[in-house]
Parts: structure tokens; C-alpha cells; sequence
């Protein structure tokens, strides 16, 4: 995951928890990009502009997505991922079951 990503993923993350989210580093870091990665996650959590960025986005992102699934517009191997992760996990989460 790339530090914009990283960014990009604590923004939304911002949005959906109504700014209060916690970050703790776990582990299994790449050690050529984690001072990025944390600057990009710090940054996003301590800006005031997040939210419309957030917004512009997700604009974008639904632009390009169109009237396809979401999981058919990224990486395969990726799509494959999350597919069997909420597969798995669609037992305990409601929203997970098709």
C-alpha cells in the first residue's frame, strides 16, 4: 500500500468513524517507505480539509467506477483477496451476506 493510499484510506476512515480514529503500527512494515506512510496517515488525521477531500475522492473514484462492480476495476489477485476474505467473514457480518 502506498503512502497517497495510506492517506487516502485514513481520510475515508475519518468520514465513517466521525474523525475518531486510532492508529497503531502493527508490524511487517517495509522499511524504505514507512516514515512516509506514518507522515501520510499523521497528516490526513490532522487535517482540517480531510472531509472534502474525502468527498472529491470518492467523486472521482464513482466516476471512474461507473455502472461496474467495484471489485472488476482493480487488480484481479486483489479482487480475488477481498472476495475470499468477505466470504469468510460473512458469518459474523450481516452486511458481508449477498
Amino acid at each position: 500500500v502506498s503512502p497517497e493510499c495510506f492517506a487516502r484510506l485514513t481520510r475515508r476512515l475519518k468520514t465513517l468513524a466521525g474523525g475518531k480514529v486510532v492508529a497503531a503500527l502493527e508490524g511487517g512494515y517495509v522499511r524504505s517507505v514507512l516514515c512516509k506512510c506514518v507522515e501520510s496517515v499523521l497528516a490526513a488525521l490532522l487535517d482540517a480539509d480531510s472531509n472534502d477531500k474525502c468527498a472529491k475522492e470518492l467523486q472521482t473514484f464513482y466516476k471512474n467506477v461507473g455502472d461496474n462492480e467495484m471489485l472488476d476495476c482493480i487488480n484481479p489477485s486483489a479482487a480475488k483477496s477481498i472476495r475470499d476474505t468477505m466470504k469468510a467473514h460473512s458469518k459474523y457480518w450481516d452486511c458481508l451476506k449477498k
